[in-house]
């Protein structure tokens, strides 16, 4: 119940950080990536990029511009602990609980950065 509690505080401080679109790009994708984010979720499936996965990759903002950045990316899955960012392109399904106990990932959709996925 507490994180529950804790992450909620979390996202309603975070997406309302700006009051406008900031103008510089790096601080575009931090805000975009707050509105973004999944917590605790994966995509599975999902065509297969090259490499399908990038470590020492130092927060999750750095993971999700390099998918923005990457040709044919349209997901990322972000570790903190073991800093792996996990890149997925087209066919990906709908974002899940992650398979093992205790793991904790960050996820974002590219569409959803580029506004094509949204409503």
């Amino acid at each position: 119940m507490m994180l529950k509690v804790l992450l909620l505080v979390l996202i309603t401080t975070t997406c309302s950080v700006y009051s406008v679109v900031p103008d510089d790009e790096n601080e575009m994708m931090i805000y975009l990536m707050r509105q973004c984010t999944h917590i605790n979720k994966v995509f599975p499936g999902g065509a297969a990029l090259s490499p399908s996965f990038y470590n020492n990759i130092q927060s999750f903002p750095e993971c999700g511009k390099l998918c923005f950045d990457l040709e044919g990316c349209r997901a990322a899955m972000y570790n903190p602990k073991t800093r792996r960012c996990v890149v997925k392109g087209e066919g990906y399904r709908s974002p899940v609980p992650p398979g093992r106990v205790g793991r904790y990932v960050l996820s974002i959709e590219m569409c959803c950065v580029d506004g094509s996925c949204l409503i």
